[in-house]
């Protein structure tokens, strides 16, 4: 699995700051009706990064699958809500093309897996 002992005070202390935005966040889509939409991407958007960062700390030579794979997938994923949250603020439609690229890549990343072969495959 991971070892969460291993994941230092610094990375800690980020990952509580993206979970405050995100709380802030969810406050937002409740008290801004109007902005309910782009208030929920951007909380989803603050919440993967939390646990994004926590996993990728988690990274060592036993190459876990959460720690590679899936700190990689969740990053993905709080940008592509971030980028949904900034359409929908703007008033622009995210469309099914945007969500089938990210569903493309973040399936390539679960074919690719964690191994140290496919290392520069999976980094942009």
């Amino acid at each position: 699995m991971f070892d969460l002992t291993q994941v230092t005070p610094l990375v800690w202390l980020l990952s509580a700051q993206f979970a405050l935005y995100a709380a802030s966040w969810f406050a937002c889509a409740w008290l801004l009706p109007d902005e309910r939409p782009a208030a929920r991407a951007w909380t989803l958007f603050n919440s993967f990064a939390s646990v994004a960062l926590v996993l990728t700390a988690t990274r060592d030579e036993a190459r876990s699958w959460w720690g590679y794979t899936g700190s990689s997938m969740l990053f993905v994923l709080c940008f592509a809500c971030m980028c949904d949250g900034v359409r929908r603020f703007a008033g622009t439609k995210s469309g099914n093309v945007f969500w089938g690229m990210v569903a493309l890549v973040l399936t390539s990343m679960v074919a690719l897996g964690p191994d140290e072969s496919n290392a520069s495959a999976r980094v942009a």
